[in-house]
C-alpha cells in the first residue's frame, strides 16, 4: 500500500528522518536518512544510507513498502530500576 502525499502527507516520512530502508538489490534493512518523500504515491523515498563509518551513501530512491521507522534506540543501564509493563 502507498500513501498519497497529496490526500494524507502525514502518513509519508519527512525529511531528515531516520528510517530503517530496504537497500536496492538487497533484502536488508539498514539505517537512512530520509532526504525527500514521494511527490505522488508511485514514487519512492530519496534516502541517504549510512555506512560503518557513520557517513552516507550516494542518494538512493526505495520504494515506499520498503521504508519503514527506525526503532528508539534509548538505551538502558543495567542498574536502573525497572518496572515491568502489564
Amino acid at each position: 500500500m502507498r500513501a498519497d502525499p497529496v490526500t494524507c502527507p502525514s502518513a509519508l516520512f519527512p525529511c531528515n528522518t531516520f528510517v530503517l530502508a530496504m537497500y536496492p538489490q538487497t533484502t536488508c534493512f539498514f539505517k537512512a536518512l530520509v532526504k525527500a518523500p514521494p511527490k505522488t504515491s508511485y514514487d519512492g523515498y530519496e534516502v541517504l544510507f549510512e555506512d560503518d563509518f557513520n557517513q552516507y551513501t550516494i542518494m538512493m530512491v526505495v520504494s515506499q513498502r520498503f521504508v519503514v521507522s527506525a526503532p528508539s534506540l534509548d538505551i538502558v543501564h543495567k542498574d536502573d530500576d525497572i518496572k515491568p509493563e502489564y
